[in-house]
């Protein structure tokens, strides 16, 4: 009896999977079939509609049906091969090639196929080049073709291969049961979700009636959008608990804010503030006065005064002995702060200038008073 898959199964379980190609497929980040099943497609082709061998005039991707004949092999240099042969439709013949693959020979002639692949111009003549094959239907009028999902590559493992071992996982695990939805019910009716196991294989298998492909490209079908919301939802979860953690801690240090720092302050701003200067100061300095860390983002024009609302903040932080650091992200602007804090508190605190490219010097600093 075959055992479950479960998603916590190394891919070695899938046939086909040896030491070698582990290694490979690990190196990519995919150890288990879970990563696989998560490995999702960054592209999608319409397979739906082969045309006739004979109706390719131009290069390109393309699909077609025909009768594969006159396959021969032929030796390169280096151990490598090619496989020539001609893919023969009902108003005409594609040549198409294989590279590294001389086993198709003997598999493929004479076989009617479904091709996929790249037509490019070689010697004045379009060429079906390395195309991925499949059998085609026995009945003339049966449906053939899908979406295909065409996923990341992996060095060293081919397309076909790496597509079958993806389904082979999609199928053989139970989505419902290892994947259960996570997002509360309420808020998916409300968001207008599908359930994460839906989604999930829908992704790796497109429907086959007519869907808009642009949108499977763009990554804006229904599918997609459960499984950005969930990665989202998770993000903003994560953050809020961190955010919860964060505030039942208490800060270690106590900030000096009294008429003394207020009337400093009067001293050392060498202008008058704007009303929504003083709003934030007063914001960031009752920040200062409570238990909890603060977390601000001070957001304004270039030149509407950010810069002194935190020079003051740095000279309630000096005054109530403590030090403060003013980062910039460039030398040519961190140089220009050091000279404005420097001339705004002259000679009572001590300014250093610090860069990677220069370190710091004695000449740059001022004397503490």
């Amino acid at each position: 009896m075959t055992r479950e898959l479960r998603p916590d199964d190394p891919v070695t379980v899938l046939r086909g999977i040896g030491p070698r190609t582990e290694e490979k497929l690990v190196a990519s980040g995919l150890q288990t079939l879970a990563d696989l099943l998560f490995h999702l497609p960054r592209r999608y082709e319409d397979r739906r509609h082969p045309v006739d061998p004979g109706e390719v005039v131009e290069e390109g991707r393309v699909s077609t049906r025909g009768r594969v004949r006159d396959l021969r092999v032929r030796r390169l240099r280096g151990r490598r091969s090619l496989v020539e042969g001609t893919v023969e439709g009902t108003t005409g013949e594609l040549p198409v090639v294989w590279f590294n693959q001389s086993y198709l020979k003997e598999r493929l002639e004479g076989n009617e196929l479904l091709l996929h692949g790249e037509v490019r111009r070689r010697n004045r003549r379009l060429v079906l080049t390395h195309p991925d094959w499949e059998e085609a239907p026995d009945t003339p009028g049966e449906e053939v073709g899908s979406i295909h999902p065409v996923y990341p590559g992996v060095t060293g493992v081919g397309s076909k291969r790496f597509g079958r071992w993806i389904r082979a996982a999609v199928t053989g695990l139970d989505l419902t049961r290892w994947f259960p939805e996570t997002i509360p019910r309420k808020i998916l009716v409300t968001r207008g979700l599908m359930p994460l196991p839906e989604a999930l294989a829908l992704l790796h298998d497109p429907p086959a009636e007519e869907v808009d492909l642009s949108l499977w490209n763009r990554h804006r079908t229904p599918a997609h959008r459960r499984l950005v919301y969930g990665e989202l939802l998770g993000q903003q979860l994560t953050l809020a608990r961190e955010r919860s953690e964060r505030d039942r801690r208490r800060k270690g240090r106590t900030y000096r804010i009294d008429d003394h720092t207020r009337e400093l302050a009067r001293q050392i701003l060498p202008f008058r503030l704007t009303g929504a200067q003083k709003r934030v100061l007063r914001e960031l300095v009752e920040d200062l006065g409570r238990e909890r860390p603060m977390r601000r983002l001070l957001q304004g024009d270039v030149g509407s005064g950010k810069t002194i609302v935190a020079a003051l903040l740095l000279m309630l932080a000096l005054e109530s002995g403590h030090q403060g650091v003013l980062l910039a992200p460039t030398e040519i602007l961190a140089e220009q702060h050091f000279l404005a804090l420097r001339n705004l508190f002259e000679d009572r605190y001590s300014v250093v200038l610090l860069s990677g490219a220069r370190g710091s010097s004695e000449d740059r600093t001022s004397a503490a008073n």
